[in-house]
């Protein structure tokens, strides 16, 4: 399976869906760069990133890692809602990456159910992206 994510653009947020396995911490920075730049050139403050296809096969410290990258690296993901839909299996991996964006003061939530994850999105402000 490609790790390369697909953008669909919906009336006012967008949902990326991304299939394969994530073996180390640049798999996942290469699509986060893609889905910042898109949310960027889009200006679109709510996504939702639909991973049920995605099978991470990483250590828990990277989702820490991945949060630290957001606040050096990419600024304007304060300015983004992310609705994130796992598979049960990544589940604990997933909560504790929700857990710690929010900490951080990102604003994130993890669901198993596609439909959930639309509800949450749907209800979080539109901010713009600069």
């Amino acid at each position: 399976m490609s790790n390369k994510p697909i953008i669909d653009l919906k009336d006012d947020y967008m949902v990326v869906t991304g299939t394969g396995v994530r073996r180390n911490f640049m798999d996942i920075i290469d699509g986060t760069v893609k889905i910042y730049n898109a949310a960027k050139e889009l200006n679109i403050s709510r996504v939702i990133g639909d991973y049920r296809k995605v099978r991470y096969e990483v250590a828990m410290s990277e989702a820490f890692n991945l949060v630290r990258y957001y606040e050096m690296k990419l600024p304007d993901f304060y300015n983004i809602s992310m609705a994130s839909v796992s598979n049960p299996k990544d589940l604990e991996i997933a909560k504790f990456w929700e857990e710690l964006c929010n900490k951080r003061g990102f604003n994130a939530a993890v669901f198993t159910d596609y439909n959930s994850a639309e509800k949450w999105i749907l209800n979080q402000p539109i901010n713009k992206i600069t």
